[in-house]
């Protein structure tokens, strides 16, 4: 089943993460130098609701005969929270019944390997400060880290051209297409940006961490 544009509901994550929260509305951090703005307006609930009674009539669907969903995710006080958020507030807003399924991280990962699930939450760190660390995950469907069977030939174009480019602005463009296709098709929905408190000694010196947490 495939339900797009409920990723307009803003899920409520303060007290989840340490610090100020960071609303995603986007795969790629902005702290990267990429895009700037968003793809979808942040806690607009009407327009949630005006999507998701389109995407239902597509499906030929109604809220009577639409089951409720699983989602899955590892058991841990802050996956529980988050889902909690989730749940509450797609209930609230768009008036679907979410059930919640804490597992061990072994069974999480031998699910989504199968694509035996209907909603799962997980998440990804850059391995190093660049978008393609993100975008290239779902660049195929047969992709080790690529769990929801998701693949669109003109993304893969654009990530291809983009991988063949000299010119940086040029490399920027395409990237920045090829997220735009994946938020409209959106087989993931981003919530928020998993960041970090570090403390430092004021005596500390040559210690230098960059906006994407690296140092």
């Amino acid at each position: 089943m495939k339900l797009k544009h409920v990723e307009l509901v803003m899920v409520s994550i303060e007290n989840i993460t340490q610090g100020e929260p960071v609303v995603a509305t986007g795969l790629v951090p902005a702290a990267m130098g990429f895009k700037q703005g968003s793809y979808f307006p942040n806690g607009n609930t009407t327009l949630a609701q005006k999507y998701f009674n389109k995407d239902l009539l597509e499906l030929e669907l109604s809220l009577d005969n639409l089951p409720p969903l699983t989602l899955i995710y590892i058991a841990g006080d802050r996956n529980d929270a988050i889902a909690q958020a989730v749940q509450q507030q797609w209930e609230m807003v768009l008036g679907v019944k979410i059930n919640l399924k804490a597992i061990e991280r072994k069974v999480y990962f031998d699910k989504i390997s199968k694509i035996d699930f209907e909603l799962a939450a997980g998440s990804w760190i850059a391995d190093y400060k660049d978008p393609m660390n993100f975008l290239e995950v779902f660049k195929y469907k047969t992709g080790g880290a690529n769990n929801t069977g998701w693949e669109n030939p003109r993304y893969t174009a654009l990530l291809d051209l983009a991988s063949s480019a000299v010119n940086p602005q040029e490399r920027s463009l395409f990237l920045q297409d090829s997220e735009a296709v994946l938020m409209e098709e959106m087989p993931i929905i981003p919530v928020f940006l998993l960041h970090d408190a570090l403390y430092a000694e004021l005596t500390s010196q040559r210690c230098c961490i960059d906006k994407s947490g690296q140092y």
